[in-house]
């Protein structure tokens, strides 16, 4: 009877801890963007439509939105038009390396004092029915907090045949975290010419 007695209460102990341990959320707050405000990259003020800055790929543009108490990924091509802040990007490139003679993903992304950043990148054709991948490589990258850019690339080198004149470029299931906090960024896509790569 007394080990019964000790492992309710043991149970029971270890019930209430769980009940009082803060619940962690992903939305920012107010103050949160003011201060990733005070962090951003004066110099990467963006202004410009997306393919004005990406023609090898995707760009998501985030945002912080209101309705939602959060960080939104905007990934159109007319974020100019949109009316709000831009508060740091992600863009997925493809490559051409000469070296190999075939082509490679890389990623750039611009955010505050970027931690940790992980997708699974994607190159592909355009069909929306069983697409043929022509690579799809899953990434995950520490950094150090001290910048607001980190960039870094696959090496995964992959062929496209030379009657493909045009690919899918992308991400799926990003995360990004940084000191002002945490979110996963919503899958982004867009249509490249590998021709407009090539050396």
């Amino acid at each position: 009877m007394k080990i019964f007695k000790t492992i309710v209460s043991t149970i029971m102990a270890f019930m209430i801890f769980l009940s009082i341990m803060p619940v962690t959320s992903y939305a920012i707050e107010k103050s949160v963007t003011e201060q990733i405000d005070e962090y951003r990259v004066d110099a990467y003020d963006i202004e410009l439509s997306v393919p004005d800055l990406i023609t090898d790929g995707c760009t998501g543009t985030f945002y912080y939105d209101e309705t939602t108490d959060s960080i939104a990924v905007y990934t159109g091509d007319d974020f100019g038009s949109l009316n709000i802040e831009a508060l740091g990007t992600l863009s997925v490139h493809l490559v051409f390396s000469m070296t190999h003679n075939r082509y490679y993903l890389s990623w750039e992304i611009y955010y505050p004092q970027i931690t940790y950043f992980s997708a699974d990148l994607y190159c592909r054709d355009t069909s929306w029915f069983f697409p043929t991948y022509y690579d799809e490589s899953s990434v995950s990258q520490p950094y150090s907090g001290a910048y607001n850019h980190e960039y870094g690339a696959t090496y995964s080198y992959f062929s496209i045949p030379s009657n493909v004149d045009t690919v899918r470029v992308g991400w799926k299931n990003a995360y990004i975290s940084s000191f002002s906090g945490s979110f996963a960024v919503a899958n982004g896509s867009s249509l490249v010419d590998p021709e407009d790569v090539l050396p």
